[in-house]
C-alpha cells in the first residue's frame, strides 16, 4: 500500500509533468497510467487517491473508466478534463461519478489544487 496520491489516465506525460512540477516539494506521489486497468489496480494499491482522466485520451474510455473507479471506490473523487470539442460530455461524465469537468485550458495550480483539496 501507498499514500494516497494523484492517479491520472492520459495518453501523453502532459498532466503528469505538470503535477509532478506542483507538487515537487511535498509528498503528494502523481502516478500516470495509460491504460484504464493500470488506473484501477494502482488505485487499489493507493486507497484514497484523487483520479484525474483525460478523455482525449479516449472519451469512451475515460467515461467508462469513470464508472470503473466509483465502483472500486465509492467514495473515491474522480476529476475529469476534456477539450472543448468534448464539452458536451461533462452531463454524461457527472452521472458517471465525477466530481470535476475543466477544459484542458485549466492551469496547472488550478487542477493541482483542486486534487489537493480532495486530498484532505
Amino acid at each position: 500500500m501507498f499514500a494516497p496520491g494523484v492517479v491520472i489516465y492520459e495518453k501523453t506525460s502532459r498532466w503528469e509533468a505538470l503535477l509532478k512540477h506542483y507538487f515537487g516539494g511535498r509528498e503528494i506521489q502523481v502516478r500516470p497510467c495509460r491504460l484504464p486497468a493500470q488506473v484501477l489496480s494502482t488505485l487499489a494499491a493507493m486507497p484514497g487517491s484523487v483520479t484525474v482522466i483525460d478523455l482525449a485520451a479516449g472519451a469512451g474510455a475515460g467515461l467508462r473508466l469513470i464508472a470503473q473507479v466509483r465502483q472500486l471506490v465509492p467514495a473515491g473523487q474522480v476529476i475529469v478534463i476534456a477539450p472543448e470539442s468534448l464539452a458536451d460530455l461533462e452531463w454524461p461524465a457527472r452521472e458517471f461519478g465525477a466530481l470535476a469537468f475543466l477544459p484542458d485550458s485549466v492551469s496547472e495550480a488550478e487542477l493541482a489544487g483542486l486534487c489537493a483539496r480532495q486530498l484532505k
